[in-house]
């Protein structure tokens, strides 16, 4: 617990959701739960309300991931269509973009 506590004031102080995903911690679900409700409730609150800060920012990264995925396979799919583009305005004027090789 000590070193999720510790995570959590770090990512309070500088937000960086990079930093809170290498540290790699895992914990289990039942102890982190056990752990909040023996807090007195001032602390839980602030315990709770600094998970969710995380758990929001986890969200806003997973779109961003989302979305750079997203673009990036557009990016793809707009290269494979200029290729076979390219490869057949290749062929409609008999050139071939390929050289056939003798495998040794």
């Amino acid at each position: 617990m000590e070193q999720l506590e510790r995570l959590l004031n770090d990512f309070a102080k500088d937000r960086d959701i990079q930093k809170f995903l290498n540290a790699g911690v895992t914990l289990d679900i039942q102890v982190v739960q056990s752990h909040i409700q023996s807090l007195p409730d001032e602390q839980r609150v602030e315990f709770e309300s600094r998970l969710a800060d995380v758990m929001s920012a986890l969200d806003d990264h997973i779109q961003k991931l989302t979305d750079d995925r997203d673009d990036l396979k557009s990016q793809i799919e707009g290269s494979v269509k200029s290729e076979k583009a390219c490869l057949s305005y290749g062929s409609a004027q008999g050139l071939s973009g390929h050289t056939d090789k003798k495998q040794e």
